[in-house]
């Protein structure tokens, strides 16, 4: 009979997710900042969609605010 292996460990939680994520909060709020905020502007200096922006703004809750680069 073969003895139970034991589970392997548990990679760092979202690790990979959260460097991501944090990735592109700096370089949205860096365009949009060198854009004075002209969200069309930024959107093309990011080489993405402006409708994907707008979506990355909400999702990453960045707002004029707490955008700190």
């Amino acid at each position: 009979m073969e003895k139970p292996t034991e589970p392997l460990p548990a990679p760092p939680v979202n690790s990979l997710r959260r460097l991501r994520a944090e990735a592109e909060v700096r370089a949205i709020t860096q365009a949009l900042k060198q854009t004075g905020w002209n969200r069309r502007q930024a959107a093309q200096l990011l080489s993405v969609s402006y409708r994907g922006l707008l979506y990355k703004i909400r999702e990453h809750n960045i707002t004029p605010g707490n955008a700190a680069v």
